[in-house]
């Protein structure tokens, strides 16, 4: 990998690597974040963990949220959702490349036209990746599900995407108000000056790596944090390092991104994180930066189309319709999508600015099994 694709530890400031040596202070953490830069690449200093650390992870808590989380009714509605997502985008990739036989709706505010400008912004490098996959008829249909026998030359509108009219958004259809920009701030309900929550990536296990009779995993991290007003963000993209089988990285306390506790007013509140692991065959920093930007543009579509849902639903559609998308494009070893959810009862709620130390479960994909250590911070902006 070339040096200028990423982000080394070299190149941080002394206040950065003051940060990594004493994880415990929220100011520093802070700070640090703020010089990053919510989109940027970050490849950390990869400290192999101890015993005690790999014990620490084993004993922590955690607090998955998939589907399963949801109703039977809300599950129902998220995979609609979540096939409704993937035949849009599809649709949008098939008329880039042929748009004569695939037009889209020439109304401005259609769902087909919001996910045209989602797709708009993408490198044409991931375009590119995208336009060859969808060669593979066996992808699209696994990825389009209940849906796979849809006539995707014809317009997508909600009666043929079979949803519901209660989940579209109503009156901001289209790119001229893109959903995934924070909303404006509510009062200010923070006591103890916090106004902020944190989310930091603490640890990664390799329980068993993916190709255990030689090399090693080359492992990736990217993400979505889902605030509490529905809002969405991408985590910074962490190129984590190489993997043996048992082996545990310790980070410190690395940022991934941070919510605006004010966005919303009142408690209780809950926010969401979902993390994507992927194991890297080729340039690391180009596979973060294609994977963060394709789970960006999923769950905008899913937020600015279909708000009418509740957020709980939503969030399941985004974890769904990721495992489907990434699916359908990305060569590289990945791993399910995996959601972790924060309700805040109120400004207190563990009794300092730090949550106890928690972790993923195992996170299963192509042989491997990893577990993530992570933790919430409530911080000052």
């Amino acid at each position: 990998m070339k040096r200028k694709d990423f982000l080394t530890l070299s190149t941080l400031t002394p206040l950065a690597v003051g940060f990594l040596a004493q994880p415990g202070k929220a100011a520093q953490r802070g700070q640090l974040a703020n010089a990053l830069g919510r989109d940027e690449l970050v490849r950390p200093t990869k400290t192999k963990g101890s015993a005690a650390d790999i014990k620490e992870l084993k004993e922590s808590k955690s607090d998955r949220f998939d589907l399963s989380s949801l109703s039977s009714s809300d599950r129902q509605g998220a995979i609609q959702i979540s096939e409704a997502t993937v035949a849009l985008l599809t649709k949008v990739l098939l008329s880039r490349k042929d748009p004569g036989a695939y037009p889209l709706s020439k109304e401005a505010r259609s769902l087909e036209q919001l996910a045209d400008s989602l797709v708009e912004p993408l490198a044409p490098k991931t375009l590119a990746r995208f336009e060859s996959a969808l060669k593979t008829p066996a992808r699209l249909k696994k990825g389009l599900g209940s849906l796979s026998g849809l006539d995707l030359k014809t317009e997508l509108t909600q009666s043929t995407l079979r949803l519901p009219a209660s989940v579209l958004k109503r009156g901001s259809l289209g790119p001229e108000k893109p959903s995934g920009e924070p909303l404006p701030a509510a009062c200010d309900t923070a006591v103890q000056g916090y106004n902020r929550l944190d989310l930091t990536l603490r640890r990664l296990h390799c329980i068993e790596e993916t190709s255990p009779k030689g090399g090693t995993d080359d492992m990736v991290l990217g993400g979505l944090l889902i605030g509490a007003s529905g809002n969405v963000a991408k985590m910074k993209g962490v190129v984590c390092g190489e993997f043996e089988g048992g082996e545990l990285s310790n980070y410190g306390e690395l940022p991934l991104g941070f919510y605006n506790l004010n966005s919303t007013p009142g408690y209780p509140k809950t926010f969401y994180a979902i993390f994507m692991l992927v194991e890297s065959d080729s340039d690391d920093a180009e596979v973060a930066r294609n994977l963060t930007s394709a789970l960006k543009t999923v769950a905008t579509l899913v937020v600015g189309a279909f708000a009418g849902a509740s957020t709980g639903v939503l969030v399941g559609a985004i974890i769904d319709a990721i495992g489907k998308f990434i699916g359908m494009f990305f060569d590289e070893d990945y791993f399910p999508a995996y959601g972790v959810r924060l309700t805040l009862n109120s400004p207190n709620q563990f009794g300092g600015s730090d949550s106890p130390a928690l972790r993923t479960e195992d996170i299963r994909g192509h042989g491997g099994t990893y577990r993530i250590g992570y933790r919430w911070h409530l911080a000052s902006a």
